[in-house]
């Protein structure tokens, strides 16, 4: 400020002078030091960019050569991406991580990368997270595409008020949109060529791809009959028939309002499509006229590296009725029936 001072006074005393004189090079030396702390930041900042897509290109090259789980290497490269979802340079370099580490190592994560289905932080984030998504569900069905149900069903929710509301703050309509786009692009996933199919010998991915859009209508239905029956204790006549019943058992054509597929019917209501005044998916067409059943949700197969689930435990029906617990909450248990 002196010095701004000095300039616009323009005394040329000699005192001033050499006073003008020392500060003026003190300045300089001032700006040359800014400069060079700037410049060496600038270098700093940019060798942790470096060394951050460097140690995530080098994560990815492990995990493509090895065949072991590696938990602890999957958990740091989702960690990093997460962490730097905005990065241009790590999108680009999960991109290819994405494509080359098998699959199957992701599965543990599935909750963690579903929840990022629909996000509004970067568009090239997003696509890469919806690519793997894509491809955890075509190549291991029975470990993600409930989770991803589970999030296109997120504007069925029961209780209404502060709990719904709750609710519908982390799961916004961006994520049950997102989530329905990935649902109806599973359903129209086109069977590989027979050549494809041959060579690899009728198993794994290139298997799975023609009965991709049975399956996932398959289990939409089933999602739904479940979410069903899991309203039902909402209303006060419901409850009421809940508590006096409590010791017996319950037929789900009881339970649940007509207009809807009971859980004992759902996935055998084929001929005729859904009953009237459903929400209308999984139509008999679309099921493939029976021959996809989805396997039993509460026991999935082992996950497997070669992504072949021939001879998956699959439900054949359910039970047509179902007992509750004697308990404050009133949980509903019942039989499936399944086949290999």
């Amino acid at each position: 400020m002196k010095l701004n001072e000095m300039k616009r006074s323009g005394r040329k005393t000699l005192g001033v002078d050499e006073d003008y004189t020392n500060l003026y090079r003190y300045a300089a030396t001032l700006r040359k030091e800014d400069n060079l702390d700037r410049e060496e930041r600038a270098g700093v900042e940019k060798s942790v960019g470096n060394f951050l897509t460097g140690a995530l290109r080098n994560f990815g090259k492990a995990l493509a050569a090895s065949r072991e789980p590696d938990l602890r290497a999957v958990f740091a490269v989702v960690s990093l991406w997460f962490n730097n979802r905005t990065d241009d340079a790590v999108d680009e370099e999960m991109k290819e991580i994405t494509r080359t580490v098998p699959s199957y190592k992701f599965i543990p994560l599935t909750y963690q990368i579903s929840s990022r289905v629909g996000s509004a932080d970067d568009a090239r984030f997003r696509a890469c997270v919806h690519g793997l998504i894509r491809r955890l569900c075509l190549e291991h069905p029975h470990h993600s595409l409930l989770q991803l149900l589970a999030l296109a069903n997120g504007e069925n929710v029961s209780g209404g008020g502060a709990t719904q509301a709750r609710f519908k703050q982390n799961v916004s309509a961006e994520k049950i949109q997102a989530a329905r786009g990935l649902v109806d692009g599973l359903k129209k996933v086109a069977p590989p060529p027979p050549s494809t199919a041959a060579a690899v010998g009728g198993a794994g991915p290139a298997a799975s791809l023609s009965s991709m859009p049975s399956l996932v209508s398959a289990l939409e239905r089933l999602a739904e009959a479940y979410i069903d029956l899991a309203m039902v204790g909402g209303t006060a006549v419901n409850t009421t028939k809940f508590h006096t019943k409590k010791t017996g058992v319950i037929t789900f054509a009881e339970a649940v309002p007509k207009g809807k597929p009971t859980l004992d019917r759902c996935l055998r209501d084929r001929g005729s499509g859904l009953a009237a005044g459903s929400r209308g998916r999984g139509s008999s067409e679309s099921i493939g006229g029976g021959r996809v059943m989805p396997g039993v949700v509460t026991r999935p197969p082992a996950v497997r590296a070669d992504a072949d689930y021939r001879g998956t435990p699959t439900i054949a029906g359910f039970q047509n009725s179902f007992s509750i617990t004697d308990r404050f909450s009133l949980f509903p248990f019942f039989f499936a029936f399944g086949m290999v």
